[in-house]
Formats: C-alpha cells, structure tokens, sequence
C-alpha cells in the first residue's frame, strides 16, 4: 500500500516540477512523458521480479507526472474561446472520470483471464495511438513564463508530505517512538511549507487561492469523494484477507492477487532474502481461511496463494510447504488449520500450481510427527503419492518425533480436546478476557500427544505398529525406496519441539541437540546401508531379501 501510495504522491509532487518547464513546449513534453510512460509499462509486463517491477512503476509514475500537467494546459492554449475551452475542459474531466470507473474493471478481466502482466502490456498500443495523434493534430504551445521554481517549497512539501504518508500506511508495524518522530517530521515540513509559500515570489501553492469558497467547496468534495474511493478498496482488501465478501462485489474488478496485504509482503520478503543467500527453497505453510469450506479454499489458494508462486518461480525458488495441520496456535485454530496437511491435499494444490505453470515451485517439506498427528504413518503416505504419480513432490524433510498418549486418544480421539480447556469463559462459551488463559488452546493437541526431539523419547513396539510414534528407520527407508530424491542433496533438518527440553541455557542445549543430530545421522547411514544391501547387493547376487517389513496398506 505505501509502494501505491508513495508513487501517487511522488508523481503529483513531480508532475509540478515538470508544469514549470512548459517554456519548452507543451506537446513536447507530453510526447516524452508518453514514451517514458510506454517504456516503463513494458519493462513492467515483463520484469522477472518484484524489485524490477516497483522501480519500473516508479519509472511509470515518472512519466505519468511529465504529461499530467500538460492536459489542461494544452485545452486552454488550443481553445481560447471561453466557450469552447469549458467544453474541452468538461471532455477531459469526464474522460479522467470514466478511466477511474473502468480502469479497474478492465485491470480485473485482464487479470483474471490473461494473467495481471496484461495491464502493461495494454498501455503499449495505447500509448502508441496517443503519440500518433499529438503528432497528427496537436500544435505546439509554450508557456514563456512558466519557468520560476519554488525549489523550497516542492523539498518542504515533498518532506511534509513524504513522512505523513509512511505515517498513515505504516504506523501499525514500526516501533511507536519512530511513528512520533516522522510525525513531528511531517507536521514541522507541512508547517514550514505553508510558511515558506507566504513568503516566496512564485509559491508552488498561492495560498490566496483558499479566500476562493468555490474552490474551497470543489476541494472538499474532490477530498471526499476520492477518500471514499480509496477506502472502499481498502476496505475490500482487509475483507478479502478475511474471506468475507467481496467476492461478489468487488472481487471481479479487483483481483485478489493484486491485493498488497501484509503477510504477502512478509513472504516476499523472505523471498528476497533468500534468493540473497542463494537459497534454493523458502518454507511455511498454507493457511486455511475458517470462514471458508475446504472446497472454497481452494478457489482462495488459487486467487491468493498462486501470486505468491509466480514471484518464488521469477526467484527460482520452491516453496515448501510443512504438512502441519496446526491446532491449538490459537483459540480459533482447529484441526486443518493448515489446508495443505495431507497427500490429497498436496495433490489438489498441486494441481491447482500445475494450470498456473508453477508446479515446480509447491513441494512439500515431509515432518513425519504430523503423520503420526493425523493417524498416518510414512510408508503409507510415501506409497500413495508413489500411486498417484506424485512421488517427486516431498523436496524435504522437517524432523521431530510425536509420542502418543493412548489415553488422551481414549478420552479424545484425534481431534483432541475440544471443549473445557481453559481458554474459554465457562459461563459465556467465549474466549478468556484474560490472555494467560489463551495458552490452553494448546491441550487441542497436548491433550493427545507430545513433540519429540528426534532420538529422546522411549517407544515400545506396539507403538511403532499403531502409528503412535515415528519408525524413524522405516521413515528414513521408505523415503529411498518410494520417492523420487536426490539423497545427498535433500534437507534434513531437525527441529526441536521437545517442551521439557526447550530450555534457553545454551551450554545446557548443545549436547541434548547435538545427540539428537547424531541420532538422525546415525538412523540415515543406516537406512542408506539397508537400501543399498536390498537394492544393490542382494539383487546383483540374485539373493532375495528376507522378510516383508513394514508393509503400506492393502490394495
């Protein structure tokens, strides 16, 4: 929203500096700011990345300001009639009027049929037509005493205004001893402004103007109708982060993929970092919007989630999404929490990725404890994408165990303890008032098992049969006899989930994780030796192998 913003303020800021050179010529200066305009789109449609896209758009918003000034100006020298300038006047307001209505209808069609890269692609033969007809029938014209600047005041108010607007969009994240400080930035630059416009010869804003009521009327209205424009969309993107809506109202006109909200800004940023790093992946998950069904999420993963894709594939970058179903975060998670927590899930999304060309950027980074969560196991799990063709999409493995209390699944079941947990009023059903109680959502999942760091916890064998806790040797095997992997070049990366053990003391920390380390290293070159002896060295002596092992499931 501030990338939005700032380019419209910067551009009308800008677009005063450039009224000031109409000694040049009018239609000149509109032919350049037609072609820096037309440039900018087209590096715009096809910039590889979001940096390269932001400053394209401030190259676009350049060009904007160079003709802006130039309409009114070119009607009034073009038509000196009194008459036939209002008609002129009138043609190019309602023009500007009608391009505001269909503008983002138009951008929203071309988004959701050809793809958002469209919109710049589209101002190209415009713009082309439009240089055509400045060639054809427009005249030069010349302002000869439109070139006294107000140096001062475009700096105070490009100050002024500059930090009141970061203020505006961007108070809520920063720290608030940085929120006043650019506040008394901003009141100190407009101030200064206003003072400097009382004294200079040639202001950039003749403060006599506002002794006019009429145009002090026509002011008011333009702020409110355009305040009611803007926080219309903006109203609308907080209520498509929502789920509620808008889809019927606005959705169309204004496509989800173009909403900036925070949590894409956060992942693009992540992004960023890591194709920085020369990272090969970023991983998260795939957030369930509760106020949707599952089959809806699905529409809302293609509308939200694809953009986010399309940015990982222009970093060539994965995404990997952990299969967490993630109760108890907080008092309003339940169980498929996130969407993206089983291998029909994956293969759905997957498909989804495929329509959009960006399947090679959604795998999925395996944690075998969420399998032992959802009742599954991993041979199963491994041996149904194997089935369905999908064998390549585990780009990675996140490791901790999970141990079971049979009991809380006697008391509960897999869908853990949902109601009288503590985080919630007895006598009115709703949340705590008191926040300490909100850490009881937690028993949603506690209440039937507990996180174990890899290598500490003590399992009986039934276990292992009842999938109440990771075969960690079977897990490491069925990944090499299953799934389609690069071994030596496949993440393996321990997590440390143990409550008992999450302590902050590090000198007491290293050995607990290096043990744990060692362990799954040790469980790996294991499972490496047993595949290799019933892949390799058993078959080239024509010997079989012994046994069945864990078997998947019966077909």
């Amino acid at each position: 929203m501030l990338g939005v913003t700032g380019t419209t303020l910067s551009s009308a800021l800008v677009a005063y500096g450039f009224a000031k050179l109409q000694f040049f010529g009018r239609r000149t200066l509109l032919r350049i700011g037609l072609v820096t305009f037309i440039v900018a789109s087209l590096v715009c449609a096809a910039a590889p990345s979001l940096p390269s896209l932001l400053a394209a758009r401030a190259v676009q918003g350049v060009g904007a300001a160079i003709m802006l000034p130039q309409g009114l100006a070119i009607a009034a020298a073009a038509f000196p009639n009194p008459v036939e300038r209002g008609r002129a006047t009138a043609a190019w307001a309602m023009a500007a009027a009608m391009s505001t209505a269909i503008g983002p209808i138009l951008g929203g069609v071309l988004t959701d049929t050809l793809g958002w890269r469209y919109i710049f692609w589209l101002n190209a033969p415009v713009g082309v037509v439009a240089l055509f007809m400045t060639n054809r029938f427009l005249p030069e014209s010349r302002d000869p005493d439109a070139a006294s600047f107000d140096v001062p005041g475009q700096t105070l108010a490009m100050l002024g205004l500059g930090t009141l607007t970061i203020v505006l969009v961007e108070a809520r994240s920063m720290a608030s001893a940085w929120t006043v400080a650019l506040a008394v930035v901003a009141v100190a630059g407009i101030a200064a402004f206003l003072r400097s416009q009382q004294r200079v010869k040639h202001p950039m804003l003749p403060l006599d103007l506002f002794r006019s009521r009429r145009l002090v009327a026509a002011l008011i209205a333009t702020f409110t109708m355009t305040f009611g424009i803007y926080g219309l969309l903006r109203y609308a993107q907080k209520q498509e982060c929502h789920g509620v809506l808008t889809r019927p109202m606005i959705s169309k006109a204004l496509p989800a993929k173009q909403y900036p909200k925070k949590k894409h800004e956060f992942v693009l940023r992540t992004m960023d970092a890591a194709a920085l790093l020369g990272l090969d992946a970023v991983c998260g998950f795939v957030g369930r919007n509760q106020k949707l069904s599952m089959d809806q999420n699905l529409v809302f993963f293609e509308e939200v989630f694809i953009p986010l894709l399309q940015e990982a594939k222009a970093r060539e970058l994965e995404y990997r999404v952990e299969q967490c179903p993630m109760p108890g975060w907080t008092i309003g998670d339940n169980f498929h929490n996130n969407i993206a927590y089983a291998p029909g899930m994956w293969i759905a999304l997957h498909r989804i990725c495929e329509r959009h060309g960006v399947g090679d950027q959604f795998r999925v980074h395996y944690d075998p404890s969420h399998a032992i969560l959802m009742g599954q196991d991993t041979r199963s799990i491994f041996q149904y994408l194997k089935d369905a063709g999908y064998d390549f999409i585990v780009g990675g493995f996140h490791v901790k165990g999970q141990v079971i209390d049979p009991k809380g699944v006697a008391a509960w079941g897999y869908g853990g303890q949902t109601v009288e947990r503590g985080d919630c009023d007895r006598k009115t059903g709703k949340p705590s008032p008191r926040p300490a109680d909100h850490v009881n959502a937690w028993k949603k999942q506690t209440a039937l098992c507990e996180h174990e760091l890899p290598g500490t916890a003590k399992h009986d064998p039934l276990g292992y049969l009842q999938n109440r806790t990771v075969d960690w040797l079977d897990h490491q095997l069925a990944a090499r006899e299953l799934l389609k992997l690069d071994v030596a070049n496949t993440a393996l990366v321990i997590e440390h989930e143990y409550p008992r053990a999450r302590i902050q003391d590090k000198e007491r920390l290293a050995p607990i994780l290096k043990g744990s380390i060692a362990f799954a290293r040790k469980i790996d070159e294991a499972a490496a030796c047993m595949h290799a002896l019933h892949s390799e060295v058993l078959p080239a002596q024509d010997i079989p192998v012994q046994g069945r092992g864990r078997v998947a499931y019966w077909t």
